[in-house]
Order: structure tokens, then sequence, then C-alpha cells
């Protein structure tokens, strides 16, 4: 399966964002730049059609055209290009020399407002033209020579025309040079970005894959250590590297109680297959009355009911651990659930003398939660009172519920003396304290470990605590609003 490139996503997201940014841009800049020289352009051509236009007067004999004379005056460096005039009475043309035998195109618009083309010479090149309306000047000295012969001037008898052309090619040549330096700079751009993308991005990788080299050598290791996180590794990513070595860590010491959990188990059923076998090697060593055979194979046979009982609860709390455990929330009687449970256990009660001291309401409501779980926790803390309970003691049972919680509480006096520094290990798999060799009630040390995993998944709490130096207090809290854990039934 292709997984997507952090490196690939940023070259190709960038090289797209910056593409778009810069065509925008180049366009932007050229548009700006052709608007610019075409206005030095107009405004050349602007100053040279007034300069002309002023240049035409109205005198007795006719209309003067100036121009020649202007050419020559200073400011005739201000004229640009070529230009032409038309008198649209008298429809005489004029041209100015440059012009030679081209014509320019007779373009004008309302009186004294300028109108701008561009064209095409007869040579093919490109022009910008500007056509002006306008009526000659006619100053007081030709007004009063005109009245001496008997005329009057009027200018507006006599409109005119001036054309001025200006050629385009260098403005073109510039134009295209621009876009072609936008062009390559626009590439050049582009460029560097990626390259800069694709090592800034190798230098920020190199950390992570200093971290990924360092947890694939802590996956080879038999006994793995902290993984170190480079200094160099950014800190965006520090966040990710911690939660790497915190889960890393949990699987360690699950691996490390899972392992430690397979020895003890092991260790624990190989002292009754020995019980067996030297039981049945005994046996068959020599002839022996059947009396005597029978008492040996009842004794295998109640170290193999031992073992059995052993591997029931191996499997349950295996099953328990893994998520395999089915859960089913119903509706059940928690005190009858305990009062089924203590019926039990009152003929092992009876024959160790033990006084049952019980707090159960007659009309506790139901609640709705695993049934078979709860069955758990109760019968493994009330079986737990019973077999480390000292003969002709007392062992106290309650039952309370309220609207929001129910509380299981188990207390009983110990065989040994209560320390609150050992209390936690009494959950641990195959934990049977200091008389763990004396004790001959057959159990392997399962019972509070099972019952503290079967009520982390009911979704409560099971507790103890030592009530003086010889008698200990089992609490089990359940919130009865809530749900509990939600473990899906899977099939091993």
């Amino acid at each position: 399966m292709n997984h997507p490139s952090i490196r690939r996503r940023l070259l190709f997201g960038t090289g797209l964002m910056v593409s778009i940014v810069l065509l925008l841009a180049n366009l932007l800049t050229y548009q700006e730049f052709q608007r610019t020289l075409y206005q030095t352009v107009d405004d050349h051509l602007m100053l040279s059609v007034s300069l002309l236009a002023k240049s035409t007067e109205l005198e007795a004999s006719g209309v003067d055209y100036e121009w020649q004379e202007a050419m020559k005056s200073a400011g005739a460096s201000d004229v640009a290009g070529v230009f032409a005039f038309w008198d649209l009475t008298s429809g005489k043309v004029t041209k100015s020399p440059e012009l030679g035998g081209d014509d320019l195109p007779l373009i004008y618009g309302k009186l004294n407002e300028p109108v701008k083309d561009t064209i095409t010479l007869t040579d093919g090149r490109r022009a910008r033209v500007v056509g002006l309306l306008h009526h000659p000047f006619a100053d007081q000295e030709g007004i009063d020579l005109a009245a001496s012969q008997g005329l009057k001037l009027i200018p507006g008898e006599h409109p005119q025309v001036v054309v001025c052309a200006l050629e385009m090619e260098s403005l073109v040549a510039r134009l295209s040079e621009l876009k072609e330096h936008l062009f390559w700079g626009a590439v050049a751009t582009l460029a560097v970005i990626w390259v800069s993308i694709f090592g800034i991005s190798n230098w920020c990788l190199r950390p992570l894959k200093e971290f990924s080299a360092g947890l694939l050598e802590r996956s080879e290791n038999e006994s793995p250590g902290h993984t170190n996180i480079p200094r160099s590794l950014p800190s965006e990513l520090v966040g990710l590297a911690n939660t790497f070595n915190i889960v890393l860590d949990k699987v360690e010491r699950s691996r490390m109680r899972e392992k430690e959990f397979a020895l003890r188990a092991a260790h624990e059923l190989r002292t009754p297959v020995a019980g067996i076998y030297a039981t049945l090697e005994q046996s068959v060593s020599r002839d022996r009355p059947v009396q005597d055979l029978q008492a040996r194979i009842r004794e295998a046979l109640n170290i193999a009911d031992g073992m059995r009982t052993v591997l029931d609860s191996l499997m349950r709390l295996a099953r328990i651990r893994g998520g395999f455990e089915l859960s089913i929330k119903t509706m059940f009687s928690p005190a009858s659930v305990v009062r089924e449970i203590l019926d039990s256990n009152s003929s092992v009660m009876r024959s160790r003398d033990l006084r049952l001291i019980a707090d159960i309401p007659e009309h506790l409501p139901a609640i709705q939660n695993d049934v078979g779980l709860f069955k758990v926790v109760a019968a493994n803390l009330i079986e737990n009172s019973v077999s480390h309970s000292p003969p002709g003691s007392e062992i106290h049972v309650g039952l309370v519920a309220t609207a929001t919680e129910l509380s299981l509480v188990c207390m009983n006096p110990t065989k040994v003396e209560l320390e609150e520094s050992s209390i936690e290990q009494w959950f641990l798999p195959f934990h049977r304290g200091s008389v763990a060799m004396d004790d001959a009630s057959g159990h392997a040390g399962l019972g509070l470990s099972l019952a503290r995993e079967a009520a982390d998944l009911l979704g409560g709490k099971l507790q103890a605590e030592a009530v003086d130096r010889e008698n200990i207090l089992f609490k089990f809290l359940l919130s009865v609003s809530g749900s509990g854990h939600d473990r899906r039934t899977r099939q091993p």
C-alpha cells in the first residue's frame, strides 16, 4: 500500500500555490508595466499634438501651418513621431517630412477631445496614434489685418485635424523582454523553493529517522531501555515521540508482566505435576494393597482437581485480560447473588468453625450490569475471606446499595500480621503471602487478581485496607448509573 509522502505533498502543494501566486503577480506586473509604457507614449503624443495644434494659425490668406517654424524652435524637440494635418473645409492634407509616402488614418472625435488608437503602418510596424479635432487660432494682429481688407476671420469655419503617430516596435520589444524575464524569474523562484523544501524536509525528517532507528533497535533488544529523543527533533513531533515512549513502556511492562505470569503459572503447575508423578511412581514401585492404591489414586485425583481449578482461573484471567470475556448487561439482584455464594461456602465455614456476620438487606434494588463478572468479584472476595481466616474467627460480609452506588464489603482476620505497604501485592497473580508454603487449601493466589480484573470490566473499583494489624477489609464499589467498560465479545 502506497502511503502519502509529506515531502511530495509539500513540493506539489507549495509548487501549485507558488505557481498561482507567481502567475497572478507576473500578470499584474506585466499589465502595469504595459500600461505605464503605453501611458508614456500617449503622454508624448499628447504633447506633440498640443504643440502642433497650437502651430495652426488662421490668417487673411487662409490657414497657415507654422509647424515648420515650430520644428526649428526651442520646443521642436518635444514633437515626437510623425504627423499629418487635415483641413476639413478644403480637404487639404499636410504631412511631416519623416512620414514620406506613408499615410496616417484620419481619426478624431469631438472638438478638442483627443482620440487614441493603435495602428499598423504600411511597412508593417505597429504605431500608437492620437487624433485631435481643433480650430486654428487667430491673433489680434491677424484679425485687424483681415478687417482692413474687409474680411472677417472665423476659426470655427476652418476645422482642422492633426494626427500624430509614434512607432511601438521598441515598446513591443521591451514588453517581450519583460515577459521572458518574468517567465524565467518564476521558473527560478519555483526551482529554488522546491530545492529548499526538499532540503529542509530532509533536514527536518532526519531526526525522525534517527528516532525510528532507535525504536527499531529497541524492538530488537531483549532488554530495551528508554528510546532517546534527538535534540534536533522538531518540537511538533516531540509529543508524538513521548507518546511512543509511553506506549512502548506500557507494552514492555505488559510483556514483562505476562512473562512473569507465565513463569509463575508454570511454577504453580509444576508442583502439582511433580506431586502426581511422585504419588503414581510410589504406587507402581512395588506391590501394594488395593486400599493403599486407591488412597494414592484419590490423592493424585485431588491434586489433578486442584490443577484443573488453577487452569480454569488462569484461562478466565487470560480471557479477561485479553478482552475475550463475554460482557452482557442484564438486570439482576446483587443481594441474591451474594446470598447464593454465602450458601455455597456455608459447609466450608462450618468445617472451620467460622462465624458469618452478614448484613444484606432484603429489598435491595436490582441493577443492570454483567451478572457473571459480578459473581467473579463476589465469589473471590468471599472465598478469599473464608480461605485466609483462622479457624474460629468471624467473617463480616455487607452489601449496601444507594441510588448511585453499590458497595460490597468483606472483612476478615488473616493468618499474617498486616502491613499497609504489602496490601497491594495481594492483588498480584499467584501471591499468597508468607504462609504460602503452609497453605493447604490448594489456592494458587489468583482469586484477588481475577476479582480486580473483573471489577475493572464492570466499571467499578476494588480496594483493600488494613482495619488493624490482624483484620483486612475488602471493598468493591460499583457505580449503578455507569455502564462499565464496553468490552465486545471476541472469539479467541
